[in-house]
């Protein structure tokens, strides 16, 4: 018997448009949907309640806006100030309800909203799956429209009706990004984030039971005890040319860097193995996280690479050039143990703890293939799309295996009128 098809939800671009000629007071005077994959199909209104209104009539829709963060600060707004209840936190899904998916950090992922309980839409970032501007979607994903240009401090009152332009501008600030979208989703990428579909995708590459094999889930203690090795990307100012105009620079690019480390380095698996004291050289569980505690001063013509966060006597974002005399902890990884010795003299080590792993090099390949044979491919056939989202998915994936598994959100509230974000638990 043949397993009945499920119905596709059918998905929306959306944009709104906003007043800023008003200090303390912001609303929506126009806004606008296009139909992902059918780009064409679009509607506009004036005032926010008939954008609610369309939602409601169009349920069992998934709706994108470019940057929720600011346009889900309004629908937000809308549903607090008419009733409807924020259920985060709950199961029972009751009508006039809605669920939001926001961040301690603020970052907007989702609004979910219950008309009835049957009548409901979600709606995402586009953010997430597009990072960048709606003017550069055109030249990435060889897109035939451009963006417009509209007076944004013209003022217009609650009744405004916007001219011909203004219509054009904001359609075609929808219908952008319901065409790049449709690349995306043409490729099954169908999760709320690009590197949640980089992630999916390299999972079904290498098979379900083999990931977790490969990538157990670690305990809270353990996982916080080795993220404190985690370090960011790397950007430094030479006080030398600190407010020194320099004249013209240079660029230096490596292409595809991510992915190529992905491709042919060995990378740490399975479960670590805790130790004491400095770490011994292991043929198996080559690959190490070391605590040291330990003095430092950075060595002459050398670039500093540390930095101490949560501790009030250092600047949690300076990279610093000497421990000031104290006493300090670092955890850190064989690569940047290594570079530490490199470019620092170190006084009085003692090497406390630390965790060792077993590695493995060539588990990306076949992912790192694929998305780079669609890129190379994509770019011979000129397909602007399709290379746009190889660059996405091979770049997207790495940083899903740096994600903090503790996490709290914020649940948005009213207070006399304005909306507010209360913490939720950790």
């Amino acid at each position: 018997m043949e397993r009945k098809q499920r119905k596709q939800r059918r998905r929306f671009s959306a944009d709104f448009e906003t007043t800023t000629w008003l200090e303390d007071e912001a609303y929506v005077w126009c806004w606008a949907v296009s139909e992902i994959g059918n780009e064409n199909n679009v509607e506009h209104g004036t005032k926010i309640e008939e954008f609610i209104s369309w939602c409601e009539i169009n349920s069992d829709t998934i709706i994108y806006f470019h940057n929720l963060k600011f346009d889900g600060q309004f629908i937000l707004s809308y549903l607090l100030n008419n009733g409807y209840r924020c259920i985060n936190g709950e199961d029972v899904k009751e009508s006039r309800t809605f669920k939001t998916l926001i961040t301690d950090m603020g970052i907007f992922f989702s609004i979910e909203i219950w008309f009835t309980t049957k009548r409901h839409v979600k709606i995402y970032d586009s953010l997430k799956l597009i990072p960048g501007k709606i003017e550069d979607m055109p030249k990435d994903f060889g897109i035939d429209l451009e963006k417009l240009e509209i007076d944004y401090n013209r003022v217009r009152e609650l009744d405004y009706i916007p001219d011909e332009d203004e219509i054009d501008y904001i359609l075609n600030d929808v219908k952008i990004p319901a065409i790049a979208l449709n690349g995306l989703f043409e490729q099954h990428l169908t999760k709320m984030t690009i590197a949640s579909n980089a992630l999916s995708d390299f999972k079904n590459s290498i098979g379900r039971s083999a990931f977790k094999h490969f990538f157990p889930v670690l305990t809270s203690e353990i996982d916080q005890e080795i993220r404190s090795s985690y370090r960011g990307g790397f950007t430094y100012l030479n006080d030398g040319y600190k407010e020194v105009n320099v004249g013209a620079g240079i660029v230096l690019d490596v292409n595809s860097l991510y992915p190529s480390v992905l491709y042919d380095s060995k990378l740490p698996i399975g479960e670590p193995k805790f130790f004491t004291g400095k770490y011994k050289d292991d043929n198996i569980y080559d690959l190490y996280v070391q605590r040291i505690s330990c003095e430092f001063e950075l060595k002459k013509g050398k670039i500093p690479t540390i930095q101490i966060k949560g501790d009030p006597a250092f600047r949690p974002n300076e990279y610093l050039k000497s421990s000031q005399h104290q006493e300090v902890v670092l955890t850190l990884t064989s690569v940047d143990l290594k570079l530490f010795f490199e470019n620092y003299k170190v006084y009085h080590p003692k090497y406390l703890n630390g965790f060792k792993f077993r590695s493995a090099r060539g588990i990306f390949k076949k992912y790192v293939e694929k998305w780079t044979r669609l890129k190379i491919e994509s770019k011979r056939n000129d397909n602007k799309s399709l290379y746009q989202i190889s660059k996405l998915m091979l770049n997207s994936l790495y940083g899903k295996f740096g994600l903090n598994p503790k996490c709290r959100s914020k649940t948005p509230y009213l207070k006399d009128g304005i909306v507010k974000y209360k913490m939720g638990e950790e």
